[in-house]
């Protein structure tokens, strides 16, 4: 599958990228604005959280590549270990969002403690939740990770 980027051309989507990119997760960040309200002040600045995501693991990919094009230490690691790193960076990069309220950062003063999401790894801190928090809790707590 191929999307058409404004800024970054063509961005390749792997199959197994395709129920993350339709998921109701991702698919929400098309309505979640990338600059919060500097639309207001710069009317040009109206990029969604869903077209960063996609530029940001199309960006991460052409690093990788162009990493381990260029290293000969990282080259000689066996071709599905590679594959599986460059997967992992690709849907990292791809999800590193999706935990975003509405209006983006300009919202995370109204998110509540962080208890109250119960993640197992943080059930002791006491702080108010981040988008980063959100993130964690949608991809161990969602249809996008399969329980085994």
């Amino acid at each position: 599958m191929e999307i058409r980027d404004v800024l970054h051309g063509s961005i390749e989507i792997a199959p197994q990228e395709v129920p993350v990119l339709d998921s109701i997760y991702f698919q929400r960040l098309r309505n979640i604005r990338q600059m919060g309200f500097a639309e207001f002040s710069f009317p040009s600045a109206t990029h969604s959280r869903y077209s960063h995501s996609l530029g940001a693991m199309h960006t991460a990919t052409l690093l990788f590549d162009s990493i381990f094009k260029n290293s000969r230490e990282l080259s000689e690691l066996k071709k599905e270990d590679k594959e599986r790193l460059r997967q992992m960076l690709r849907l990292g990069s791809m999800l590193h969002d999706i935990g975003h309220g509405p209006l983006s950062h300009t919202t995370e003063i109204a998110m509540p403690p962080l208890q109250t999401l119960q993640l197992p790894f943080f059930e002791k801190t006491e702080r108010q939740a981040t988008h980063e928090d959100y993130t964690l809790k949608i991809i161990t707590n969602s249809e996008l990770t399969p329980k085994v």
